[in-house]
């Protein structure tokens, strides 16, 4: 940086100024390591259920797949995790049943359901939208981070757990959306029945539960 600062006519500034661009693009570099550093760190995830609750308020289906697709209405990391859900469910035709579970604190519920991230939800086809008023379906799946996927099979058992893209915020390709569209190819997923459940990371925001599971708070989120 020293060489291309000398090109640039640096020597030939006062040691005053020297010293304020040195801070500036130190400042500048120590930005962008914080950044890089906050994109590739997953989120905190805990062991979802094996099989499917059986006291949760949602009706799952017996004769294809049930995905479940978490979202923090305010965590701008979920755009990109929303795009990538799209490309993969798009793959799968009839053989899926998709789930949006929208996370909201019940006294905030009117406002969180006016974000351009519920809009771009909504917006996904085929998709069942599901309100979890202050994350109680969350708590019961051990969901944790928005954006988190939770694959069940026709008969009820977790296959696959985790987030669609490579860090956060940045579509394009990634190992859990290649997993998950494999999976999603074999329309009965008899294949992954037998097997523990894959998991990969997910990148995003922590999302509101009922009952706490110790998740640090993300940076990039309004306050919950």
């Amino acid at each position: 940086m020293s060489s291309l600062l000398n090109k640039l006519g640096f020597r030939l500034l006062p040691s005053g100024i020297h010293f304020l661009v040195f801070t500036w693009c130190t400042g500048i570099a120590i930005g962008f390591a914080i950044l890089f550093a906050h994109a590739a760190k997953p989120g905190l995830q805990y062991a979802s259920p094996h099989h499917w609750p059986s006291d949760v308020e949602i009706e799952r289906p017996t004769d294809v797949s049930t995905l479940l697709f978490f979202v923090h209405p305010q965590c701008p990391c979920t755009f990109a995790s929303l795009a990538e859900l799209e490309r993969a469910v798009a793959q799968s035709g009839s053989s899926l049943e998709t789930i949006l579970v929208l996370n909201c604190p019940t006294e905030k519920l009117d406002e969180w359901m006016q974000t351009a991230i519920v809009d771009r939800a909504k917006g996904i086809t085929r998709a069942r939208i599901f309100v979890d008023g202050d994350g109680q379906l969350s708590a019961k799946f051990r969901a944790s981070v928005s954006g988190q996927c939770l694959l069940y099979s026709p008969n009820g058992q977790l296959l696959f757990q985790g987030g669609l893209t490579a860090s956060r915020g940045h579509e394009g390709e990634s190992l859990g959306q290649a997993l998950l569209i494999r999976m999603l190819a074999h329309r009965e997923a008899k294949e992954f029945e037998n097997q523990q459940a894959l998991e990969v990371p997910v990148y995003g925001c922590e999302l509101i539960r009922s009952q706490p599971l110790g998740v640090p708070s993300a940076t990039c989120c309004k306050a919950n």
